[in-house]
């Protein structure tokens, strides 16, 4: 008996800890999961400038802002005609604009590379989606969304805008 429970106890725990973890963050993202829906989604997600001098350091708000106009565009273009892709759930991966300043700054997608004009205490998320056969989503990952006042925000690849 004793063994049993040790075994029942053992595979309940193995059980809980392999099932993927529902959380605010997915499921506010898994309400998108047409290309379609991402793409509206992401449309209203861009920052203001105000918005973005809360995520860069001083004049970088405006160069980020101004950096990434093509980027609106490009996303008004996959609208016009929308990729019937069928999606099934996201998942993210986070990090900090403290982890990118760290001294290694491993875990930051790279943003380590851009430190000196991130904010302190800001946490990015990369966003992606897997279809129906278990694949990513060709347009994922989405780098990267950041929560900031209730409202979740993209601001698409800061690497890009400021590594020109």
């Amino acid at each position: 008996m004793r063994k049993l429970t040790l075994v029942l106890f053992l595979f309940i725990g193995f059980s809980l800890f392999s099932q993927e973890k529902s959380d605010a963050v997915t499921k506010h993202f898994d309400q998108y999961l047409t290309n379609k829906s991402i793409f509206e989604m992401i449309e209203k997600s861009f920052p203001t400038l105000e918005e973005c001098q809360q995520v860069f350091i001083g004049d970088h708000a405006k160069v980020y802002l101004n950096g990434i106009q093509e980027v609106k565009k490009v996303i008004q273009n996959i609208l016009s005609n929308p990729d019937s892709e069928t999606l099934v759930k996201s998942s993210y991966e986070k990090f900090s604009s403290n982890d990118a300043k760290s001294e290694d700054g491993k875990g930051s997608f790279g943003m380590n590379r851009i430190k000196d004009v991130l904010q302190p205490d800001i946490t990015y998320y990369l966003i992606s989606y897997k279809t129906s056969d278990g694949s990513d989503s060709k347009f994922s990952p989405f780098k990267f969304f950041v929560k900031l006042n209730g409202k979740w925000l993209f601001f698409p690849k800061p690497t890009i805008v400021f590594g020109k």
